[in-house]
């Protein structure tokens, strides 16, 4: 009976469902957060939506494969893109975990095509000329390659 109760008040309070899914008024709150942060940059339905999604982002990204340090980065990167781009949500299309959940993919996506491209060192010497020789110095190297040209010519 205990159990049964404690079903109901999650769904009452539209909190998360013990298997994990949002309930229905649950989306329709966290839809409204959506519209209060894209119409007004309100700062508190954000940190509400960030409490709630972070973490969940992240360990999303773990199951993907990504290190703790990356999938907290990427998570961070998420939320972001959720604060900059709330006006983009449109609740006729998907549900707000939908829309965050398919930013979070993308990102991740993003991450992996970096790691795949190597990043030059631009210090490397090889991607610098070799300077200039001085003048001097060219002179003598030109005497010293005429002379073992002719002592190779004799052998």
């Amino acid at each position: 009976m205990l159990a049964i109760r404690t079903k109901e008040k999650l769904a009452v309070r539209g909190s998360p469902t013990p298997s994990g899914a949002t309930s229905a008024p649950d989306r329709e709150r966290f839809a409204d957060l959506m519209a209060a942060v894209a119409a007004r940059q309100d700062r508190d339905a954000f940190a509400e939506l960030f409490a709630f999604y972070a973490p969940r982002v992240k360990a999303y990204m773990l199951r993907l494969g990504a290190g703790s340090a990356l999938a907290e980065e990427l998570a961070q990167e998420v939320m972001i893109t959720v604060w900059r781009k709330a006006g983009l949500f449109d609740r006729t299309q998907a549900s707000v975990s939908t829309w965050i959940f398919r930013v979070a993919r993308n990102r991740r996506i993003d991450a992996a095509r970096r790691a795949k491209h190597v990043d030059f060192d631009h210090e490397d010497p090889a991607f610098h000329p070799e300077p200039e020789m001085a003048p001097d110095d060219a002179v003598s190297a030109a005497e010293r390659e005429a002379s073992v040209r002719a002592a190779l010519a004799e052998l």
